[in-house]
């Protein structure tokens, strides 16, 4: 697990392939398991049973975009 994962909750939407951060770490897990619930793609606005926890590419990925941003 990279650090980006251990301070991030990252999903991948299956439909759109958009990464984001659905919340910050630390969290109790039933927290983020209610988030995860509820959650929508901010880009295609598909519901939470098309998301996955994203896998470490993606999260290098995310991380690389964020860092670029500044």
């Amino acid at each position: 697990m990279s650090e980006v994962q251990r301070k991030h909750f990252l999903v991948s939407c299956k439909p759109c392939g958009h990464v984001w951060s659905l919340t910050p770490l630390p969290m109790p897990m039933m927290e983020v398991a209610n988030l995860v619930k509820h959650a929508r793609c901010p880009k295609c606005e598909s519901g939470s049973d098309r998301h996955f926890m994203a896998g470490e590419a993606q999260a290098a990925a995310w991380a690389q975009q964020l860092e670029a941003r500044g």
